[in-house]
């Protein structure tokens, strides 16, 4: 699939496009105080209760010799003021889910990650750790999270850890992946979560994947070689897209147990899974129209034929996201929200659309 060739051609786009995206803001953000958000209230009510419709965006920031130099993390919830933060190269988001932003970042000696509340504006966790924190996800019981972490001094995977919001304590659910000389090193690992609770770590070489998926209720854990990045988990399936050099490139469903293979579809460019439980998949195809396929039935509808609107892209890899009600997808021009106001959110039980100023401040 070329996971190493793929991150290194997204990552130039993607940069590209965030950066022109800026341009409007990026002086006046640059210009104001970078937001320190303080530690929450006790008696602070749950983010989820405010109503918050908040969205994120992590723009990377290159010095004259396009060397990665910082990033800035912009933030809002709806009707509040946006908000920048600064944060060493090494850092990401995720989210934001019940008003729930999670940020990770690291400076070479330790790793920090909290959880932003957006509609108070406020730190609801702020812990540290000595190993690196890579990425991590909100779990889908909304009180703890999912982290992958590696060794600080060989970079060798230290596994996936679960962290209860309210105490920070963590302990470990899975252990790192074994090398394995067909796959070679693990340059990307990516987390999804179905909202069942099956959890998808996906370690990718540089040519394919090896995805588990974990059960968090009985800790089972099924291996499936031979994957390109994961979409997603329902009904049994594990979605993913096959390995392959660049888009379009063809969505499978297998079976963890057994291994067993089907095409959903022969050509797809972005793809995420919504509906109530995460049953539909939504696509862009190579024209550019966005499609809905139901993954059971495999019955397909194509809205807005020519229309360039592409699924935009969730999990622990994601650069943006807006809070959307469960099942939803955020849509968007090629599935890059280089501006938010060009964001739509997508139902896709109901096939509708809603526009952008009903999902962003």
């Amino acid at each position: 699939m070329g996971v190493v060739r793929w991150v290194r051609v997204l990552m130039p786009v993607v940069v590209t496009g965030l950066l022109a995206g800026m341009a409007g803001t990026g002086t006046s953000l640059a210009s104001d105080p970078p937001w320190q958000p303080p530690p929450c209230p006790v008696a602070v009510p749950s983010a989820a209760s405010a109503g918050s419709a908040g969205w994120y965006r992590l723009t990377p920031v290159l010095d004259a010799t396009g060397t990665l130099v910082a990033q800035q993390l912009t933030v809002a919830a709806r009707g509040g003021v946006i908000r920048a933060m600064n944060l060493p190269p090494e850092s990401f988001a995720s989210g934001p889910s019940g008003g729930l932003l999670v940020v990770g970042d690291d400076d070479g000696t330790r790793s920090r990650l909290r959880v932003l509340d957006l509609a108070h504006g406020c730190a609801r966790l702020d812990v540290e750790e000595t190993s690196v924190i890579r990425s991590a996800l909100t779990a889908s019981d909304g009180a703890s999270l999912w982290e992958h972490r590696v060794d600080r001094g060989t970079r060798a995977d230290m596994g996936i850890w679960r962290r209860a919001m309210d105490d920070g304590s963590s302990a470990r659910l899975l252990p790192g992946i074994s090398d394995n000389p067909d796959y070679g090193p693990t340059f990307v690992t990516e987390l999804r979560e179905s909202s069942d609770g099956h959890l998808v770590v996906a370690s990718c070489g540089a040519t394919a994947c090896r995805t588990r998926v974990v059960d968090t209720e009985t800790s089972r854990v099924a291996l499936v070689e031979q994957t390109g990045p994961p979409i997603g988990f329902t009904g049994g399936w594990l979605v993913t897209h096959a390995p392959c050099d660049w888009w379009p490139c063809a969505v499978v469903a297998v079976d963890p147990e057994s291994g067993a293979r089907q095409t959903l579809v022969d050509d797809a460019n972005h793809a995420e899974l919504g509906g109530a439980v995460d049953g539909l998949l939504v696509y862009q195809e190579p024209d550019g129209a966005l499609a809905i396929m139901d993954v059971d039935s495999r019955s397909r509808a194509v809205l807005g034929a020519g229309g360039r609107l592409g699924p935009v892209r969730r999990g622990s890899m994601a650069e943006t996201g807006v809070d959307l009600p469960m099942g939803s997808v955020l849509v968007a021009p090629d599935g890059r929200m280089d501006d938010v106001r060009e964001a739509w959110r997508l139902d896709p039980a109901t096939q509708a659309l809603t526009t952008a100023e009903e999902v962003t401040p």
